[in-house]
């Protein structure tokens, strides 16, 4: 979340979550399903880890080498 928020705020680079785990979606969760009653720890640490950053075929290199360095930037302030 720190590595996020720097990313986010500091570097203006943008992200989405394109993988919620499935007890999240709205269908699932009105059938009572939860993290806690689908008991699936490592695929809910996966969802919450994995994120898709705003790379697209369009995208320049040079725009790949900011967000590039934004990443690596955002980890060293958010271990810090």
């Amino acid at each position: 979340a720190a590595l996020l928020e720097v990313l986010t705020k500091k570097y203006k680079v943008g992200y989405a979550n394109h993988y919620p785990a499935v007890w999240t979606w709205e269908a699932l969760t009105e059938l009572g399903y939860s993290e806690e009653a689908a008991y699936c720890p490592l695929a809910a640490e996966a969802c919450r880890q994995v994120f898709s950053l705003p790379l697209f075929l369009h995208t320049t290199a040079e725009d790949c080498r900011y967000i590039a360095w934004a990443v690596k930037q955002s980890l060293v302030e958010a271990r810090a």
